[in-house]
């Protein structure tokens, strides 16, 4: 499998009552996560805190055979996400705290270990969109993930650059998701991803592309979405059809819907395919 990366934001991933539990998270570590259960090596590149919420994401990537040569440990707070989850599963944001990812930099030596790799997918970037966006010129195939944030002058700075635009638009009609992606497109993007939670999702590549979602008992939303960006990443960066990344996608996000906190937990580990990989679906 060819080496990849992520850069941009890591957290804690703190559930409220009754769950009351603590995981760790943020988009750019979730997708870091999938691509190493789909077999590549990958380097995380992003900022934590000097805190024990810090020493718990980097033990947490090590454990799970991420790089973190490429991780700054600054002097203030590690993110921290407050979550809670209604009844039926769905994830809600109670509260964000950036801490340290709110003011990342790459250094010099980042972006040159990160452009000799085949792929980059940036999320939660704060600062360093252009250090983000010049790996471009090393080679690196680069995809972004604009969530619900995707401003036209977001759009603007990073579409130009992007092999993929990843956007979330939970309920949308095909309509309003294909108008999303059309500008993402028209802003320089070579194709954009665009999912539509529990109504699946599709892309805009030539054509647009449709993928229903994947029905599974869901037990936590949260991270979805990153599985599915993980999968799509991993079937193109082999060469695979974009039909064929958004049915792995769609069942990857199914997946991770199945358990509590965004990665996958050691007993399902072993059903994600090495190759081409994932597999997902419900609310991203």
């Amino acid at each position: 499998m060819k080496p990849v990366a992520t850069m941009g934001d890591n957290c804690l991933d703190r559930y409220l009552p009754p769950l009351d539990r603590e995981f760790v998270g943020g988009n750019a570590l979730n997708v870091a996560v999938g691509l190493r259960d789909h077999g590549h090596d990958v380097a995380y590149a992003g900022a934590v805190g000097s805190d024990r919420a810090g020493e718990a994401v980097l033990a947490a990537a090590r454990d799970r055979a991420i790089d973190t040569a490429h991780v700054h440990a600054g002097p203030g707070a590690t993110g921290v996400t407050t979550i809670r989850l209604t009844a039926d599963g769905d994830r809600v944001f109670e509260s964000e705290v950036l801490g340290e990812s709110g003011t990342y930099r790459p250094d010099p030596a980042t972006l040159a270990d990160l452009a000799s790799r085949a792929w980059v997918h940036g999320a939660g970037l704060a600062g360093g969109v252009e250090g983000f966006t010049g790996l471009r010129r090393g080679g690196a195939r680069l995809s972004y993930d604009f969530s619900h944030a995707s401003s036209p002058e977001r759009m603007a700075q990073l579409c130009p650059h992007l092999e993929v635009a990843f956007l979330s638009a939970p309920g949308a009609e095909a309509d309003e998701a294909a108008g999303l992606a059309q500008r993402a497109v028209a802003a320089g993007a070579a194709t954009a991803v665009v999912t539509r939670g529990r109504h699946g999702s599709l892309a805009l590549a030539g054509r647009v592309h449709h993928q229903p979602p994947v029905p599974v008992p869901v037990v936590d939303t949260l991270g979805a979405g990153d599985a599915y960006i993980a999968a799509c990443i991993t079937t193109l960066v082999e060469g695979g059809t974009f039909e064929t990344a958004l049915r792995l996608g769609a069942e990857a996000a199914a997946r991770t819907c199945t358990h509590y906190g965004a990665w996958l937990p050691p007993e399902h580990r072993d059903a994600v395919p090495r190759r081409n990989v994932p597999r997902c679906g419900v609310e991203l």
